[in-house]
Parts: C-alpha cells; structure tokens; sequence
C-alpha cells in the first residue's frame, strides 16, 4: 500500500498562505494517484470543484423534468398549481429539499412535503414555470 503524502504537503502549505480552514488528515485514493478529496479529523469532507451526479431522471406528474434525485428543475405545464416529483430510486429515509421557483414575480409560497418516494409541491398561483430542487437525506 503507498503511503499518501498529499494530505501532509496539503495540511503545510495550508498553513503557511493560511487557505484552509481545517486540516486534511484522509483523503480518497482514485487508482494509484494521491487522493484529492480530503476528510478531516471530524469527517467532513473537502471537495476540490463541484460536486457533480449523474443518473436515471425522475418523473413528475406535471410537465417535464431535468436532473436526478439530487436536483434539478421542473418546467411546469401552462397554469399549473402543483405537482409531485417521484424520485427515480426512493430514499431510505425521506429527504430534506430545498425547493424554490426559479423565475417569476408572484408572491405565491411554493409549499412542499417530501416522502422516501416523492417531492409534492403546490402553490396559489403559478409562480414560476421553473422550479429547482435540490434533496439530499441522512440514508
């Protein structure tokens, strides 16, 4: 097994232009590379870019959707007041989302529940034929 130094060398340099807040102390090796993904002493994770996911869509009930579980955005149908987002695999646990329309002016509250399987959504008026989601849960 190689020793991985890169935490080290990252953990030094950190320190003397002061640019992370925490020290990296485990990273994830890719192959025989060095990890880039650093994990420090209390397991929070370090990205190095975006946090990027791919997979089957989901499909809703009331128009069309881009994205996966993890987010995306609905373009509702002419109108439309609502709808339910069924998650293409279902949670363990019902996730926590943060949903919110992407453009339009109306004062309409987009409210929504979540499920291990769905994403309902609803509001008064149409708010906007764009809305973003983004789930994550604990399991």
């Amino acid at each position: 097994m190689k020793k991985l130094l890169l935490p080290t060398f990252v953990i030094t340099v950190g320190l003397l232009v002061g640019a992370l807040a925490q020290n990296i102390t485990k990273s994830i090796q890719l192959a025989q590379a060095p990890g880039v993904i650093g994990i420090d002493t209390s397991n929070n994770v370090y990205f190095p870019a975006h946090i990027l996911n791919n997979g089957k869509s989901p499909s809703t009930s009331n128009g069309s959707v881009v994205g996966t579980d993890f987010s995306g955005t609905i373009t509702e149908s002419t109108n439309s007041i609502g709808g339910v987002l069924t998650f293409n695999k279902a949670f363990l646990t019902a996730p926590n989302c943060v949903v919110t329309g992407q453009t339009g002016t109306g004062t309409s509250v987009i409210s929504y529940t979540t499920t291990t399987t769905n994403l309902t959504w609803s509001h008064l008026s149409q708010v906007s034929k764009l809305i973003n989601y983004f789930c994550s849960s604990q399991s």
